[in-house]
């Protein structure tokens, strides 16, 4: 942090952070704080866990001594829709509290978060793409999850391991928006 480290930053939403106990994250920041450093994480669950996460964010700060600052807040996924008012108010209630506690939002509507570590259990994200499609096909880790392999998409007319990638939509010069990212142009001064 001499060197002009701002603090500790965790993704707890993405192997291999996922498995990271709230207690190591707090004594992580203990040591940050200890220089003037703050704390930012991407959650570890933004959707039904979302206000849970939040607090465990807090808890990190409250404990660490640590500024924190929440990374892409949102309520994602459609069972909670409605939770961002919640989330902004458990800030604004902490932040009237006295906490350094800020988050930022990215203004525009689609997510760049990939789906694996959305849509599938850390156990299965762990290891290379060739790993993680042969759990797919394996039908007693379907059945030890709980799934089948009629609850997955059908995989017969591209197998996940040998298609072809898409190319990712392009940004053409420094600031023109994709037209899927609805994202507004960027402005010089």
């Amino acid at each position: 942090m001499a060197d002009g480290t701002w603090g500790l930053s965790t993704g707890l939403i993405y192997n291999p952070g996922t498995y990271a106990k709230t207690e190591e994250i707090v004594a992580l920041a203990k040591v940050a704080a200890k220089h003037g450093g703050m704390y930012a994480s991407h959650i570890r669950n933004e959707s039904a866990g979302l206000l849970d996460a939040i607090e465990e964010a807090v808890r990190v700060g409250k404990e660490s001594g640590c500024r924190v600052h929440i990374s892409h807040i949102k309520a994602s996924g459609k069972a909670v829709w409605g939770k961002s008012a919640d989330a902004v108010s458990l800030i604004a209630g902490y932040r009237k509290n006295g906490l350094e506690l800020t988050a930022d939002q990215y203004p525009y509507v689609a997510s760049s978060t990939n789906l694996r570590a959305t849509l599938f259990p850390a156990r299965w994200r762990e290891g290379e793409d060739k790993d993680f499609v042969a759990r797919l096909d394996d039908p007693d880790v379907l059945a030890a999850t709980g799934g089948t392999s009629t609850s997955l998409p059908s995989r017969k007319a591209r197998p996940l391991g040998n298609r072809k990638q898409s190319p990712a939509p392009r940004r053409t010069g420094s600031s023109t928006p994709s037209t899927t990212s609805q994202q507004p142009p960027e402005t010089t001064a």
